[in-house]
């Protein structure tokens, strides 16, 4: 039996577990990133130059916010390279940066950034005993692809083909349906998975908007301020990635009530939007339990991953 068909019931089997793949799944920042970063000055002859963790953490710390302002914080605190002219100096970072994302991307393709330890036996678990499985991938970039390869590639067949893969920030703003003559029908059969984003998150806003103002309604009815709200304004999109209507639009396209889902993440930003959509949240622990995922008795009972407590850090 698949996931979707597990999960039909409202309250029924299995909770779903949604993963965030940037971080929980593969630590893309010390596995990824910062190994490329190494093979990159190998390659350019800088073999004496190597990022362990601790340098890579307070490199991140530092900087313009740009890649060629993150190498350049190393030698800036390190000393640059003996004769090389400061003019020479945005052409060699530029240099550097391009060699990286030149092995990054050999890494992803042949699924050498691994998965952290543990989520394999997590997903086998998961898996077998039909939960929803959902990754959600933060890389905004030309990478992300390589991102979501790389980690399948390296799980078995049955969680693989398990996993319904979301990327963050890809639901388009609303426009004004009226402009379009779109239905949600139309975008739940013609868009795929992306139409039912885009339906499910609308529901997710309209149904908001309109709790909201049904409160402001009665709590003001006593008043004479005789305000009223349009409920679309209420339904702006945020500018954030993953908001918490986001997540419970994917909940919804997994057919799980967003109480019924477990979101294991690494950052912040998405454990508070989970919190907000009323999933459970697990944070990536120190270490891994040895067993995975315990079940739910019902939704509003604490998830749990064995020897971890909801928002463990």
């Amino acid at each position: 039996m698949s996931p979707r068909q597990h999960s039909s019931g409202a309250n029924g089997g299995p909770p779903a577990l949604l993963l965030e793949l940037d971080g929980a799944v593969v630590d893309l920042h010390h596995d990824g990133h910062r190994v490329a970063f190494n093979r990159a000055f190998e390659s350019l002859g800088f073999e004496c130059v190597n990022w362990p963790a601790h340098v890579y953490n307070d490199l991140l710390g530092r900087g313009d916010g740009t890649p060629e302002g993150f190498i350049a914080a190393y030698f800036e605190m390190m000393g640059w390279p003996e004769m090389m002219a400061t003019s020479d100096r945005p052409r060699f970072l530029t240099k550097v940066h391009e060699a990286k994302q030149e092995e990054m991307f050999k890494m992803l393709r042949s699924g050498q950034v691994p998965l952290r330890d543990k989520v394999q036996e997590v997903l086998e678990q998961a898996a077998g005993d039909g939960a929803p499985l959902a990754f959600i991938s933060g890389t905004q970039s030309e990478m992300a692809d390589a991102v979501v390869f790389n980690t399948l590639s390296q799980l078995p067949a049955s969680v693989s083909e398990s996993v319904q893969v979301y990327q963050s920030g890809v639901v388009p703003q609303e426009e004004d349906l009226s402009s379009r003559g779109d239905t949600q029908e139309e975008d739940s059969t013609t868009g795929g998975l992306e139409g039912q984003l885009r339906s499910a998150q609308r529901g997710e806003k309209q149904k908001q908007a309109l709790n909201f103002a049904a409160a402001f309604s009665a709590s003001s009815s006593t008043g004479s301020s005789g305000i009223g709200i349009d409920p679309n304004l209420l339904a702006a999109p945020s500018r954030q990635s993953v908001t918490p209507e986001w997540l419970q639009a994917v909940a919804s396209t997994l057919g799980v009530p967003s109480s019924r889902c477990i979101l294991l993440g690494s950052t912040s930003s998405i454990m508070e939007a989970a919190s907000a959509a009323m999933m459970q949240q697990l944070q990536y622990p120190a270490e891994w339990p040895t067993e995975a995922l315990m079940s739910m008795q019902g939704p509003s009972s604490q998830a749990l991953v064995l020897g971890i407590a909801p928002g463990r850090a």
